[in-house]
């Protein structure tokens, strides 16, 4: 059950780049590099779900449906059909050797995710949003109750029923997040956190602040991440530090490095692009329409045939 859940979740956090793509090569090259920054969390947007995707998934309408699968070594994790609706987007997904299902539904009209279902196809989570479509709070079936509240471009997220705040997301004038704390799993007071601090540049992201406060002081050792781009505006090197006090700093040994693109084009029509990082490359395959279906790291393999409108 781990191992489904784990490869579900690999599918959520890739149905925030699942939409119809460009056969333009920097912005497949964009693709693979948002994929593989995803997990330094700067794609949170106010207003957004965590979770829920940047516009519409396939709001070109080219794609009617698609299978998707995972694998993991000699163990194929398979999905059901994917159908995309008229009015939502219902995606579900299956492993065959198992009754259980998750499910996503969106808003075709904003592209939000409104509900999402757990592994036995009862209601999970539904996502409810103000007439501006600003996240306004999160419930599941368990009977949690996450409420959002808003200052400017400041955003809290509180837990309802003790009022803890959970998460603080505070964003720039052009929407960007600048500041995260998370409180989660720390003193329920709200004494102790841990704070992400963004730093941009020609709206790209070139470096995170990491540090964990306690009592609103700063435990003394800290990280800092910079991301160094090219002229194409993509990150060609990772750079992680660890800061003891003032400007002194120490780049971490075995963390960080060059990143490297190489691209080819098949006469199919398909696009591969590989992206080495610490010795690790991840290859990412686009078909004639520049929608995505492989990406292959040395761990992982998740593929998918998608199905157009008339044809």
């Amino acid at each position: 059950m781990k191992k489904t859940i784990f490869f579900l979740s690999l599918f959520f956090t890739l149905a925030c780049y699942a939409q119809p793509g460009s056969t333009k090569l920097e912005d497949m090259l964009q693709f693979a590099e948002n994929v593989a920054m995803h997990p330094f969390g700067h794609f949170t947007k106010l207003g957004e779900s965590n979770s829920e995707s940047q516009g519409s998934v396939f709001q070109m309408g080219q794609v009617d449906s698609f299978y998707y699968w995972v694998e993991s070594g000699n163990s194929p994790n398979w999905t059901e059909k994917t159908v995309i609706r008229a009015d939502t987007i219902l995606q579900i997904f299956q492993d065959l050797k198992s009754p259980a299902y998750y499910s996503q539904v969106y808003s075709r009209k904003s592209g939000k995710l409104l509900k999402t279902g757990n592994p036995y196809g009862h209601k999970d989570s539904e996502y409810y949003y103000s007439n501006d479509w600003k996240l306004d709070s999160i419930v599941n079936e368990s009977g949690g109750f996450i409420y959002v509240t808003y200052d400017g471009n400041k955003e809290y997220r509180r837990f309802c029923k003790n009022h803890q705040l959970l998460v603080y997301h505070e964003f720039d004038e052009d929407g960007r997040v600048i500041k995260t704390r998370d409180y989660r799993g720390r003193a329920s007071d709200g004494t102790e956190w841990r704070e992400s601090n963004f730093k941009w540049r020609n709206d790209r992201l070139v470096g995170i602040k990491i540090r964990n406060y306690k009592n609103g002081e700063s435990i003394p050792i800290r990280e800092f991440i910079s991301f160094k781009r090219g002229k194409n505006g993509l990150v060609n090197r990772i750079n992680s530090y660890e800061i003891y006090s003032g400007p002194r700093k120490r780049l971490r040994m075995g963390l960080g490095g060059p990143v490297i693109y190489r691209t080819s084009m098949d006469d199919k029509g398909q696009t591969t692009i590989s992206r080495t990082y610490k010795g690790h490359t991840n290859t990412y395959i686009f078909d004639n329409r520049g929608n995505w279906v492989s990406i292959i790291d040395k761990d992982i393999e998740q593929h998918r045939i998608l199905f157009y409108q008339n044809k």
